[in-house]
């Protein structure tokens, strides 16, 4: 009994510093994200304040003014984040963006709600979007151009929120079901991010839920998360089936969609 009793001890110990160890390599990834989101930022701010000056210097007001507006045109924080709701998520989408743009990436935001109500820790809920949306990066950063895009899109349905983060690709329907396996990545050179089967995990760790499709050269990821209810209890989310149909069922109903499974 002595034996088992500091096992677990042990263990519960070795389970609290991994716990730890994960929240410190978050933030770290986090901050070197944002260290090279900001260079881009800076070195792109640089070569579009020399062109500013050559304009006025050659007397080109008309082309300057025209430069600055496609440049206002062209940065869509301010409006993509107002109403969101949720500072540390806008400082993660801030940096996805940055990053998107270096790697030329059209990578597009749909807010549809604020995020303001939620059960999960923000840091929690940016290691599991900021993963989805790396994971999308990657599959798409190599295809030609008109390939290269992300899409983000938050919405609430009743007493659910949902992320859903959708790329072009396709995933056959072999590796669907392994997809959230322990150890299962379709990934080269090595190992990268948290992988799926930890996200899912962790995001039913929370009464939540994930959900993958792919059809139609589109791969989407849904993120299902309960809503905080203002009384401090929990409204429990509606149950939603383990199976590849009623996932995708649970998916079209959250966004409002008739579409025949």
């Amino acid at each position: 009994i002595l034996i088992v009793s500091f096992l677990i001890k042990q263990l519960l110990d070795l389970n609290r510093r991994e716990s730890e160890y994960m929240f410190q390599r978050s933030y770290g990834e986090t901050l070197d994200e944002l260290h090279t989101a900001i260079g881009a930022q800076h070195h792109d701010l640089i070569n579009h304040y020399q062109t500013i000056y050559g304009f006025l210097q050659l007397g080109y007001t008309d082309e300057a003014t025209r430069y600055v507006e496609s440049l206002i045109g062209d940065t869509p924080l301010i409006t993509s984040f107002h109403g969101l709701g949720n500072i540390p998520l806008s400082a993660l989408f801030y940096i996805k963006i940055g990053l998107a743009k270096e790697w030329d990436i059209k990578f597009s935001l749909d807010i549809q709600t604020p995020v303001d109500s939620l059960t999960l820790p923000p840091y929690q809920l940016n290691r599991i979007i900021g993963n989805l949306i790396n994971n999308a990066f990657e599959a798409v950063g190599k295809l030609p151009e008109d390939q290269r895009w992300v899409h983000l899109r938050i919405n609430r349905a009743g007493p659910l929120y949902c992320f859903e983060v959708s790329n072009y690709g396709q995933i056959d329907r072999e590796t669907l079901k392994k997809i959230t396996e322990v150890g299962f990545t379709t990934k080269k050179g090595g190992h990268r991010g948290l992988g799926l089967y930890i996200v899912s995990d962790l995001v039913s760790k929370y009464s939540g839920r994930l959900s993958i499709n792919s059809e139609n050269n589109k791969v989407s990821v849904a993120l299902f998360l309960p809503v905080k209810q203002s009384s401090g209890l929990e409204e429990p989310a509606p149950a939603m089936s383990d199976s590849p149909a009623g996932q995708a069922s649970a998916l079209a109903e959250s966004q409002g969609l008739k579409q025949s499974l």
